[in-house]
């Protein structure tokens, strides 16, 4: 695509990244939509969509520190980040009272503080993941999923079983 053709579409650069936002809350809009429809673990469930959510930039470390760049650039773009991502947590919030309903993630812990937890520590594992390149930004989200969802499960596991806990070899 042309530079001219570019900027038919986008104001800046960093507003094409602002539309990636929006795609990929559109994921997470659909998955919210059908949680109460699926007979998957919310565990599964959530990793699936993590990984999908990911699948797009895990091509290649530059793409993520562009978007996390996108996401403090300018006020606009900023500011419609700030909307993306609140209205994500509030979905993600709605998959993780299913999985209370279930009684697969305690109850006495806030939907809310989870989603924005489970959210900051994917970009967490996103921007290392953009910094070493080391493994795949596949095996970081699951990684992190795992730790995560072992203080969240209703029912949880030994923390030393999370694959690549505890071993000291990751920033």
């Amino acid at each position: 695509m042309g530079k001219g053709t570019f900027f038919n579409y986008f104001p800046s650069k960093e507003h094409i990244l602002a539309a990636f936002g929006r795609m990929q809350i559109s994921k997470v809009q659909a998955a919210a939509d059908r949680v109460a429809e699926t007979n998957l673990p919310i565990r599964d469930y959530l990793i699936r969509l993590a990984m999908d959510a990911t699948s797009a930039p895990a091509r290649n470390p530059a793409i993520i520190r562009a978007l996390l760049q996108a996401n403090l650039s300018s006020s606009p773009v900023r500011q419609t980040m700030k909307e993306i991502h609140a209205k994500a947590t509030a979905l993600l919030a709605h998959i993780i009272e299913e999985g209370q309903k279930r009684g697969e993630i305690r109850r006495a812990l806030d939907p809310v503080l989870i989603a924005q937890t489970l959210r900051q520590s994917l970009l967490g594992s996103m921007l290392v993941w953009s910094l070493y390149g080391d493994g795949t930004l596949e095996q970081r989200v699951q990684t992190v999923f795992d730790v995560i969802w072992y203080g969240i499960s209703a029912t949880p596991a030994p923390y030393s079983s999370a694959p690549g806990a505890g071993d000291g070899n990751r920033p």
